[in-house]
């Protein structure tokens, strides 16, 4: 992803959303400035709403293949780095 090699992503089919924690997008040299606003809440880690920071677009190389993925990026302490979803 990114200009480097996350070693944990949770791939699930059942999400709708793909999910970025801010530390690892941080981590992949992107800036605030590479996040876009969005507006609502998302009802998501342990069944409570809340709301994310925004809405970033980050390339995701799985083989060959390069996509480019909207993820949602919350400031939240998570197990993993980037949870896909099957959207």
């Amino acid at each position: 992803m990114g200009p480097c090699y996350v070693k944990s992503v949770l791939l699930n089919y059942g999400s709708r959303v793909n999910v970025l924690s801010y530390d690892a997008l941080v981590n992949m040299h992107y800036t605030d400035d590479d996040i876009q606003v969005t507006h609502g809440t998302c009802k998501a880690f342990y069944s409570y709403e809340t709301i994310p920071i925004g809405l970033v677009k980050i390339p995701i190389i799985i083989g060959l293949v390069m996509l480019i993925t909207s993820c949602l990026v919350f400031d939240q302490p998570m197990d993993l780095n980037i949870l896909l979803g099957h959207t």
